[in-house]
Formats: C-alpha cells, sequence, structure tokens
C-alpha cells in the first residue's frame, strides 16, 4: 500500500503517468496497474485525465491530504529508528550530577567534541533518581551518576569511572572544622545529613553501612534533602554534618569547611550507566572521554596527595 500511495503522489506533483514512470524507474502501463489496484482498494476513482494532462479527483485530493503528512512521520519515524538502530541518533542525551560538572563533565565535552564534532549532545541535570527513571524510558542514553545509583548496573551497562575520596562538609563554627581529617568515629554523635530516598535512592543505605562498618556506630540523621541547598542550609542552622564525594570540594560556600575522612575504606564511586544493546560510535566515544577525563583527574589528585 504505501508503494501505491507513493506512487500515486508522484503522479499528482509530476501531472503525468509517464513523467511519473520515468521518475519510478518503472513502467508506465506497470504503473496504471498500480492505479487501478490503489483505486480499487479505496473504492472509486482518484485521476482522471484532462488536457492539462492528470487530475485528482475528489477522492484523490481527500487522499492526497491526508496522506502526504502521515508519510513524511513516516518516513522521519523510520529515519530515526534505524539511526538508533546503528548506534548514530540525533542527540546524545546525557544525564549528570550537576556537582561533578566542573571537574569531569566539561573536560570530558571538551575531548569528545575533538573526535565527534558533529555530534550533538543535550545535557540534563539530573538527580540519580531522575536518571535512573529516563533511562528506563529510555529517555536518557548515558547517565554519569554516583554510588547511590549503582543499583542500576542491574539493569544497564555500567563503567566505574573512579574511586573517590569522601569529604566531611561542616559549619565553619563546627569543633571539627580546623581538624587537618576527620575519623568516622567522631561523627558518632553529630546528625547527618542524608538524601531523601526520591532524590538518591540508597543514599541513607550507604552512610548507615559506612558509619556502622568503619566507625561502630549507627548515625542519626538530620531532616532529609533534596538539593545541595538544602544540604548547607542545615549545615549553617542546624550544626549538621554532610558526607560528601571528593568533587564537591571545588564548591565554595561561605563558612562551609571540606575535610577528608581519613579512615581507609570511606571512599564512593563515579560510574557511567547506559542502556543495553547497540553502543554507537558517538555514545562510545564520549564514554571513553570521560573515562579518559577520570583517569586524569585521579592521576592528578595523587601527585597532589
Amino acid at each position: 500500500m504505501l508503494s501505491k500511495i507513493r506512487a500515486f503522489l508522484t503522479i499528482l506533483d509530476e501531472g503525468s503517468v509517464r513523467r511519473a514512470a520515468a521518475l519510478l524507474n518503472m513502467s508506465q502501463p506497470a504503473l496504471s496497474r498500480q492505479m487501478q489496484a490503489l483505486e480499487h482498494e479505496v473504492g472509486g476513482r482518484l485521476l482522471e485525465r484532462s488536457a492539462q494532462g492528470v487530475l485528482p479527483t475528489a477522492g484523490g485530493l481527500a487522499l492526497a491530504e491526508k496522506m502526504r503528512p502521515l508519510l513524511s512521520a513516516f518516513d522521519t519515524a523510520l529515519a530515526e529508528t534505524r539511526q538508533i538502530v546503528r548506534g548514530h541518533s540525533g542527540a546524545l542525551r546525557l544525564g549528570y550530577l550537576n556537582s561533578a560538572g566542573v571537574q569531569y563533565v566539561q573536560p570530558a565535552i571538551i575531548r569528545f567534541r575533538q573526535t565527534q564534532p558533529e555530534a550533538r549532545l543535550q545535557l540534563l541535570d539530573l538527580t540519580p533518581a531522575e536518571q535512573a527513571h529516563a533511562l528506563r524510558k529510555g529517555a536518557l542514553d548515558l547517565a554519569l551518576t554516583d554510588h547511590t545509583a549503582a543499583f542500576l548496573a542491574q539493569e544497564f551497562y555500567s563503567l566505574k569511572l573512579c574511586t573517590l575520596p569522601l569529604l566531611v562538609a561542616v559549619n565553619s563554627g563546627h569543633p571539627l572544622a580546623q581538624s587537618a581529617a576527620i575519623r568516622l568515629a567522631q561523627l558518632r554523635h553529630d546528625r547527618l545529613v542524608c538524601a531523601q530516598e526520591t532524590t538518591a535512592p540508597g543514599s541513607r543505605h550507604h552512610l548507615e553501612r559506612l558509619c556502622l562498618e568503619l566507625g561502630g556506630f549507627r548515625p542519626t540523621f538530620a531532616s532529609p534533602v533534596s538539593n545541595l541547598d538544602e544540604v548547607f542550609d542545615l549545615l549553617h542552622n542546624e550544626d549538621a554534618i554532610a558526607i560528601l564525594p571528593g568533587y564537591m570540594s571545588s564548591i565554595v560556600k561561605p563558612c562551609i569547611k571540606f575535610v577528608p575522612l581519613s579512615d581507609e575504606n570511606a571512599t564512593a564511586e563515579l560510574l557511567l550507566i547506559w542502556r543495553r544493546g547497540t553502543t554507537g560510535p558517538a555514545l562510545q566515544a564520549l564514554i571513553e572521554a570521560f573515562r579518559i577525563t577520570a583517569s586524569q583527574a585521579e592521576g592528578a589528585s595523587r601527585k597532589v596527595s
């Protein structure tokens, strides 16, 4: 049916069965038989001959009006599907944690552009929970996330980019603010900030396990938060404490100090997560750009330490 509709529209565009047949690389009788079959399927005449050439009937005009946008949408959908199947989708959709932007996202994108100048990127600042939802819907091609989203590795491809030290973020007036380093056991009497489960699933469990295994205590939590501004508000106003990945040390906030955790295994992970299936050249290049960026950042960190 599609081929007959396309042939019918070509005849209308050309105003001639002969010219349309030549354009479609088929014989005139064969094209005429196609039109007869199409008219049989719709139940009436679609074309009529005149002194001006071949013209559509009222039914032919109605068919053309309805079918042109449908065929255009069909062709667009088919082309986009082919691109996705081949791993060359129109734009790569990258979900990332805003707090990791300066140290990892910006340099990775610069490196990616050097090898894939034609590729388009859509950057989406998403929480781990939003990343998980978007990946499951097929609305995201790649997620840069942390250990709180490690559960996604059971559903998707994943790559651990690096292991990160953990920092303690405290109000500058807190007794621990002037410490060179802090052990987890020193936090047993403080209230810890924890993200809401709807924002970062698993973050509370991660903190509980960390405190129990390395500090020997069960933590007390402040009110759960949904973003970094709320984290720093609790540090300022309630003298709470936050345990954060090392890349957040680049954040500058008045009256907030970042102090390293000295416990040997007090670490977090930075992960890439992407959907199972064909990984196209552009996505492979973006993953590689992040891998190199993380490796260089880790190397620079070792030199400083």
